[in-house]
Order: C-alpha cells, then sequence, then structure tokens
C-alpha cells in the first residue's frame, strides 16, 4: 500500500475525528473515468485553443456557482489554453501547472478575440498583402476596419475579413526555423527594397529573422517566422546582425508563498484524482507526489487540496477511504495513459 499520510491538524485530533462519525460517506465514483482532455497525449490529439483576456469567473461544473477566486475579475490573463469541452456560453479550458492538470469552465464573453484562420493583413492604402496573421493571434481594432496584430516582439496591421476572427482555434504545430540574423528593434520590413514601400511589419524589440539571400543595393529580403504571425520583405543590411549562437537572456523563477502556514497539509500522490466536489465528477489529476495545503470537505474520505493557477488557488476534492477519522487506504487514481497505449 502506497498511502502516505501526515496529520491534518484542526481535522484529526487525538485519534478521534473532527467531524460526526454518524454522517454517511459519499462514494467515489465505481468506475473511475479519466476525461479523455486528461489524458497524457491530449495535446496532440486536441487541437481546439482559447486564449483568456481576463480572469471573469471559474468553475469546476458549468451550472453551478463560481468558485471563490482572489483575483479581481477584470484581472488580464492572457494564456493559451487546451479546449475541452462548449457548453452554451461556457467553455472548458484545460490548466497545466503546480504538478497539476485540472479543467476549468470559464464564460465564453472572457475569451479573447483572435485570429482562428490565417490570413494575410491587406494594406488598406496600396492593397499590398502584408503579414500573414496565425490562429491565435490577439488582435486590436484600430477602427475602419483595421486591426493590430502584436505577438510582444513584432506588429503588423492591416484588413482582414471578418470570418477570420473568433474564439477557439486550431494550434498549429510548432514552428521551429533557422535563425540566421537579428533584426534590430525599431526596424520596418517593407514589401520592396525601398524605404516608401508599403510596411509589412515592425519589430518593436530584437527578434529573430531568415535571411534569404544576400544584400543588394543596401536591401536584404528576410522573412520572420513567429507563433502568431509571419512576415516576409525586405529591411535595410544595416538593420541585420548576424546570430552567432543566439543572444543570452537570464530567467528568473519565483516561489509562490500563500500564507497559509498554519493551514493542514497532506502528501498527495502522483495520480491522486481530482474531483469538482465530493462525490462530483473528475476534473483533474496530480501529475507528480506534492505536499499540498488540505481542507475538510465536511464528509469523510474527502479533503480539498490546493492546486496554484494563474486565478489564484483553486480546491478542487480528493477521496480516500476513512473509518473514524483514520485513513484506511490509498488515494482516488487516475490513470492518464491513453487507452490502447502501453503503461
Amino acid at each position: 500500500m502506497t498511502f502516505r499520510w501526515l496529520p491534518i491538524v484542526g481535522l484529526v485530533a487525538c485519534g478521534r475525528a473532527a467531524h460526526a462519525p454518524a454522517r454517511p460517506a459519499i462514494p467515489a465514483h465505481a468506475a473511475i473515468k479519466v476525461p479523455p482532455a486528461l489524458y497524457d497525449d491530449a495535446e496532440d490529439r486536441v487541437r481546439a485553443r482559447a486564449r483568456v483576456a481576463h480572469a471573469g469567473e471559474v468553475r469546476f461544473e458549468p451550472n453551478l456557482p463560481a468558485e471563490e477566486l482572489e483575483l479581481d475579475a477584470h484581472e488580464p490573463i492572457d494564456q493559451v489554453h487546451l479546449v475541452a469541452d462548449q457548453l452554451g456560453g461556457r467553455v472548458q479550458l484545460r490548466l497545466d501547472g503546480d504538478d497539476a492538470r485540472l479543467l476549468l469552465w470559464i464564460d465564453r464573453a472572457d475569451l479573447e478575440t483572435v485570429v482562428v484562420k490565417a490570413h494575410a493583413l491587406v494594406d488598406r492604402a496600396s492593397g499590398v498583402r502584408g503579414a500573414v496573421a496565425r490562429p491565435g493571434a490577439t488582435v486590436k481594432d484600430l477602427g475602419g476596419g483595421e486591426i493590430q496584430i502584436d505577438d510582444g516582439l513584432v506588429t503588423a496591421r492591416g484588413s482582414i475579413a471578418g470570418d477570420a476572427l473568433g474564439a477557439i482555434f486550431d494550434e498549429r504545430p510548432p514552428r521551429a526555423p533557422q535563425i540566421t540574423d537579428w533584426l534590430a528593434s525599431g526596424s520596418r520590413v517593407v514589401a520592396s527594397p525601398d524605404p516608401a514601400a508599403p510596411t509589412v511589419a515592425e519589430a518593436h524589440q530584437l527578434v529573430g529573422v531568415v535571411r534569404l539571400a544576400p544584400a543588394q543595393n543596401g536591401w536584404v529580403e528576410i522573412e520572420i517566422d513567429r507563433e502568431w504571425i509571419y512576415a516576409r520583405g525586405f529591411v535595410p543590411s544595416t538593420a541585420l546582425t548576424p546570430a552567432n549562437g543566439g543572444i543570452e537572456g537570464s530567467a528568473s523563477a519565483s516561489a509562490s508563498t500563500f500564507g497559509l502556514s498554519d493551514t493542514p497539509t497532506l502528501i498527495l500522490p502522483s495520480g491522486a484524482c481530482l474531483y469538482a466536489r465530493p462525490g462530483g465528477p473528475i476534473i483533474g489529476v496530480n501529475t507528480a507526489e506534492r505536499l499540498r495545503y488540505a481542507n475538510d470537505a465536511d464528509q469523510p474520505g474527502w479533503r480539498r487540496v490546493a492546486i496554484d493557477t494563474s486565478w489564484g488557488l483553486l480546491w478542487p476534492a480528493v477521496h480516500f477511504p476513512e473509518k473514524e477519522g483514520v485513513p484506511a487506504g490509498d488515494f482516488d487514481r487516475c490513470s492518464t495513459t491513453p487507452r490502447g497505449a502501453a503503461p
């Protein structure tokens, strides 16, 4: 038996349960059914994605009250997640993080408007086709039928067909172009080797590009091939620096502190099922053994555990056999190995 337990202060004391033992226990599912969106290969099989605009409200079940959040509803999120399901005005998204996979329902109104199919932006003045906005790119309405695409390093603007915009898009396979040069911040990519030519895209930070041909008359043809935007055009040769092994950067990590030092804890094993509520549907899985904060779920054998997300701490339920406040077996386990695959 692999069950390991840390005493939960305030829930179990002196060998006696803090709750009334006479309450009937809510059992777990007789046959544990794991939603396919939680499978290990779900991100390869399910292509639908959505970009969350702001926190809004989140639910473990579509028709139940929203979970209490630490964030204001207007707090920006700006994250792309796998779409597991859709029901009326709500969509179910999969979150990955804090050694867990978790399914959450959010309102469709809290999703960002994005490009849902690849479409070239057209310069309204000249009619020249410019950069291609790729599925998932965020959209800023500039008015007069013109939009702007901004992926954080590169911007492009122009008109686009209305049916190319929406909320849910199909993710494209990741691209890994071989960067040859760095394009200087503030550079314009133009449609032809002429400073008066229409702008295809602009770099507002240093960005990697692919040189397509040697310089001629001070101009170089290049392409920018990024997740949300593709642009091909000309830049002055002086705007390029050869990429010799890339540019070093730094990353920082921060540890979350929840101010829960007095909160009870338990060791949750890898594979433990996460439920929407005691006796409710499975909405997640613990992907690595973790010491987690825990609260009483008001039912024998059930606890709520903390999962850290961009929405703050969320508290799905976990289940284990319990008799008179004493654990009598292991946590419910959820296999995320796809059916027919080798375990």
